[in-house]
């Protein structure tokens, strides 16, 4: 016998008022990349 469906899952969205900043994941990167750069290094 088939099984009944579940019903959805009820998810609750959180917003902050005041953003401060954007998450950008690659502009952390930046001085680290800066600093292999001038060292020479490889990754």
């Amino acid at each position: 016998m088939a099984k009944k469906p579940k019903k959805p899952l009820e998810v609750e969205t959180l917003k902050h008022d005041a953003v401060m900043h954007k998450n950008i994941p690659t502009a952390g990167f930046g001085k680290l990349m800066d600093k292999i750069i001038s060292d020479g290094d490889r990754a």
